[in-house]
């Protein structure tokens, strides 16, 4: 279907932002959780005062366990991803986010059904996971569709994930106005709102062979804008020429060694800022002005989006990774400390990396890697993440148990700055070819 980039783009805005991995704004869901009882039972018989006292009653124990499930909401998500990607290269977007939407709208129902149930309720972190990038995959092929506007697409859906974590913000103050009534039917009407509408247009919107389509509208696209030098080679340049799925091809795109260094990046990013968002709650639990700024400028964090598209395309995507990775290792460190000042620096760390969490990751990606296997290998990476997101559940054991949080914090600060250096030699290695690139004429 020939539709114009940009109205393509506004749609996919929207359904990234209100389908997005809003657990991502991890504060809010904690409280959106405990809100809906969610572990309530276990503290029936705790006589102490609750940590979250402002929250909804509720002990430490339940804190820890409710903290503990951004680990499976994101391990599904990832783990899942290959299967994922390699769905939707074969089947199409299409099918690939209808079948998203209708897990995204099991997993709200259970929450307010099953609220005290641990396998159900872990059940729903999975299928949100599952859903999250059944959703993303199939938007971020927006930078596909307008070539000269390739990073500012990316940005735009990078700016839209951040608006989504906005989402269980509004929806606690939401059910706070409206605690009259039940929790399920708020979910109800929530999903009949956003969820239903951006169904039905997923199912008209959305192409059922991606390569064609985009080969239509960027085609109309290069026309319209009367580009004299255009060519089937400049159309076909993030193709190739045999368009069928080799699983030979995939592998060989799998060795490539910038493939496997910004993997691994990768997987140290995640484990760092899942243990970061985890923590936090717990450390700041009995400060609500911590946990309001950090719910706050989780969600504002497009700025830094926004912010990053003037130096994109001057420096492109390794050194704003290699940047972030620097900043994380000091956000670590700022966590050795419990007061105010600490707490709101310590958001802002944690804005400026969730700005720009995967998306420069897929940046890369999606400009070195053709069209057919861009699901695959995206699938892949995020994939070998959800693995090692398995160290986050030892982590917040350690946590728990042994009172070893400080210690964890310093040895992922120096993991950090471990892989600052891989990072920076791949960086010495490309800055070289982007400058000949920009002295051609």
């Amino acid at each position: 279907m020939k539709i114009f980039w940009l109205y393509r783009l506004i749609f996919y805005f929207i359904i990234s932002m209100t389908i997005g991995p809003f657990y991502d704004g991890w504060s809010s869901t904690a409280k959106y959780l405990i809100s809906e009882g969610v572990f309530s039972k276990l503290c029936e018989n705790v006589d102490d005062p609750p940590k979250l006292f402002y929250l909804k009653p509720l002990c430490d124990n339940q804190a820890y366990n409710v903290g503990r499930l951004l680990s499976f909401y994101r391990i599904s998500e990832f783990l899942s991803s290959i299967f994922t990607g390699i769905f939707m290269d074969n089947v199409g977007p299409k099918i690939t986010v209808l079948l998203s939407i209708v897990l995204r709208v099991i997993s709200w129902v259970l929450i307010p059904t099953c609220n005290n149930v641990h396998a159900v309720i872990i059940l729903s972190c999975i299928l949100c996971g599952i859903s999250s990038n059944g959703i993303a995959f199939p938007v971020f092929t927006i930078a596909q569709y307008s070539k000269k506007f390739f990073n500012v697409c990316m940005i735009a859906i990078s700016v839209s994930l951040s608006f989504g974590t906005f989402y269980t913000f509004i929806l606690n103050r939401i059910k706070y106005s409206l605690h009259d009534h039940k929790p399920i039917n708020i979910i109800v009407v929530m999903l009949i709102l956003t969820h239903l509408p951006i169904f039905i247009l997923s199912s008209i919107l959305f192409p059922n062979l991606l390569e064609k389509d985009v080969k239509l509208n960027i085609v109309d696209e290069l026309n319209s804008k009367r580009t004299k030098t255009a060519s089937n080679d400049e159309v076909e340049d993030v193709f190739i020429h045999n368009n069928k799925w080799e699983f030979r091809t995939f592998l060989s795109i799998l060795g490539r060694i910038d493939i496997l260094v910004l993997s691994f990046a990768s997987m140290v990013n995640v484990i760092s800022l899942t243990f970061a968002q985890e923590s936090f709650p717990i450390l700041y639990g009995d400060n609500k002005t911590a946990l309001t700024v950090n719910e706050i400028l989780i969600p504002l964090s497009f700025i830094f989006s926004i912010l990053s598209t003037f130096v994109l395309n001057k420096v492109g995507s390794v050194p704003i990774i290699l940047f972030l990775n620097v900043v994380s290792a000091v956000m670590h460190m700022s966590l050795f400390f419990t007061n105010l000042p600490a707490s709101i620096f310590t958001s802002i760390l944690m804005s400026l990396n969730y700005s720009l969490f995967m998306t420069q990751y897929y940046i890369y990606l999606d400009s070195q890697v053709p069209i057919q296997y861009q699901g695959s290998i995206k699938g892949f990476l995020v994939t070998l993440i959800g693995f090692v997101l398995f160290v986050n559940i030892g982590l917040n054991y350690l946590s728990k148990t042994y009172f070893y949080t400080r210690e964890i914090h310093l040895a992922l600060m120096a993991i950090r700055l471990l892989v600052s250096l891989p990072l920076y030699f791949f960086l010495r290695r490309e800055l070289p070819q982007r400058s000949r690139s920009f002295d051609k004429p």
